[in-house]
């Protein structure tokens, strides 16, 4: 009896001494180009979410994930109600607005080992594993010429995307973080700092039997140039840690 009230003891106490974290994150990216009656853009938003348990002094570990949603878009000045003579141009349309929207997610679980600095300021390294896909979609709005009314009628199709991508990942990202208190504290992820591993398969959305199967390497974000190349392939989408040079965090230990 006496053996099974000191376990239980044992238990309470190391319950009660237990760290737990939950935190939120996020990045965020803008690119926006304007030229000679177009203007186009690219932005994506990363929100994710962790929960960890600290098994050391400097070393935590849990789960975490995340969701990402990019959008390329190009809107164009087109006069919606241009001159025409009555059968001028019956097929004539033109593209007002068109984007591409890709929508990710990723699960994983995630191990971080701090280094203080100061009594409030640390580095820390987070280590990320996880298993992801990523889809897609096409959007386009186009000006119809109508013959009756002699003028421009707007129309909106959406268009899935052909492939969905499974990934799994690695990624290793440094970062700063400042403990306002015992309990609350803010991070910054040095996104442009990471390197991540991703194995990734292409299947066809149409049941197909094609199934293409990569593997990439990189380090820091994605520049403009790879922002192309990506949104045209989808094949680079799959860390969220490629998407913005920084996340920002809030965590609350308990």
């Amino acid at each position: 009896m006496k053996k099974i009230i000191f376990l239980l003891f044992a238990v309470a106490g190391m319950a009660a001494q237990a760290q737990f974290t939950l935190g939120v994150n996020s990045g965020l990216s803008h690119l926006n180009h304007n030229g000679e009656k177009r203007n186009e853009y690219l932005y994506t938003l990363s929100p994710g979410l962790i929960l960890g348990y600290r098994v050391a002094d400097h070393l935590t570990v849990g789960i975490t994930g995340n969701i990402s949603y990019m959008c390329n878009g190009d809107r164009y000045e087109v006069p919606e109600n241009p001159p025409a003579q009555p059968g001028e141009y019956p097929n004539y349309y033109d593209t007002k607005y068109s984007c591409d929207e890709v929508l990710l997610w990723n699960a994983g679980v995630y191990a971080r080992y701090d280094i203080p600095l100061t009594g409030h300021l640390s580095l820390f390294a987070h280590l990320t594993a996880g298993y992801g896909n990523t889809y897609s979609r096409h959007v386009a709005e186009k000006l119809i010429y109508n013959p009756s009314t002699q003028s421009y009628d707007s129309r909106t199709t959406k268009r899935n995307g052909d492939n969905i991508i499974a990934s799994m990942h690695a990624d290793l990202t440094p970062g700063v973080s400042y403990r306002f208190n015992s309990h609350l504290s803010a991070d910054l992820y040095l996104n442009v700092l990471s390197l991540s591993y991703c194995h990734y398969t292409v299947n066809t959305r149409k049941g197909g039997s094609s199934k293409v199967s990569y593997n990439t390497t990189s380090f820091g974000t994605q520049n403009y140039l790879m922002w192309v190349f990506l949104m045209d392939s989808y094949q680079l989408m799959t860390s969220p840690a490629q998407l913005s040079s920084f996340n920002i965090g809030i965590n609350y230990t308990f």
